[in-house]
């Protein structure tokens, strides 16, 4: 299956790495936000 402007050549297209580097980042964040949720909590209820 050919996809256009997506060479097959390699094991990863751009695209997929574009997408995965998004992915840990957004993952990352989230990851702040829920080891700080705690305080979140706190502030929220004062």
């Amino acid at each position: 299956v050919k996809w256009s402007g997506v060479k097959t050549q390699h094991l990863t297209t751009p695209f997929v790495d574009e997408m995965y580097d998004r992915l840990k980042e957004t993952l990352n964040e989230y990851e702040i936000i829920i080891c700080r949720w705690p305080e979140y909590t706190f502030v929220l209820e004062n």
